[in-house]
């Protein structure tokens, strides 16, 4: 199965959602790094023509404003897979860390620790079940399309589990969010054995 793309990431989550990742993207301690944090702001400050200095002095929730207007240019869109790493540690580690204790990974408040072994098919296979049926297909999608994108050696057997479980990723990413009117793009085969948790 072809790995979904950042941009399929991206674009599953609604606006809200994209909105709300780019304020916590910006908020310091939230979401990213002091690093990525001024990465995103020099990008930002070249692409808007402004000095950085500008910027700098604004609160994030300002210059939230002008990253959800630039976050789908080119210069920005590199930033999405920070963007959607933060998302989902903010807002949704509880269903990370679900995953990892189904998964028999040990963690710190769903951050994989150091001596932590590597899981086995079986184990992930477990953590996906978990996920199936606790928690929304299109949020679990996007978070273990991410593990799948950006993560290390780690996961090695991530790709073989995802298929194992019969997950279908791509169809779960093209739903439509629960309360949002479906997509007006072509038919996609429903999700293979994903619950949604009533």
């Amino acid at each position: 199965m072809t790995k979904p793309t950042i941009k399929q990431l991206w674009e599953a989550m609604t606006q809200d959602e994209r909105n709300d990742a780019c304020l916590i993207a910006l908020v310091p301690g939230d979401g990213v790094s002091p690093r990525i944090q001024s990465q995103i702001l020099e990008a930002l400050a070249e692409k808007m023509h402004f000095r950085l200095v500008t910027l700098q002095k604004k609160r994030p929730e300002e210059n939230a404003v002008f990253l959800r207007r630039w976050i789908g240019s080119r210069e920005l869109s590199v930033f999405w897979d920070d963007l959607v790493r933060a998302w989902l540690l903010q807002r949704h580690r509880p269903m990370i860390q679900r995953f990892l204790d189904a998964a028999g990974i040990q963690h710190n408040q769903g951050f994989v620790t150091e001596n932590s072994p590597e899981p086995s098919c079986d184990s992930l296979v477990g953590g996906l079940r978990a996920l199936e049926s606790e928690h929304r297909p299109r949020e679990c999608a996007v978070y273990i399309s991410y593990l799948l994108l950006f993560g290390d050696e780690f996961w090695s057997e991530l790709q073989r589990a995802v298929d194992a479980s019969g997950l279908d990723l791509a169809a779960c990413l093209a739903a439509a969010p629960e309360g949002v009117a479906a997509r007006p793009e072509p038919a996609v085969p429903p999700c293979a054995k994903v619950r949604v948790r009533e």
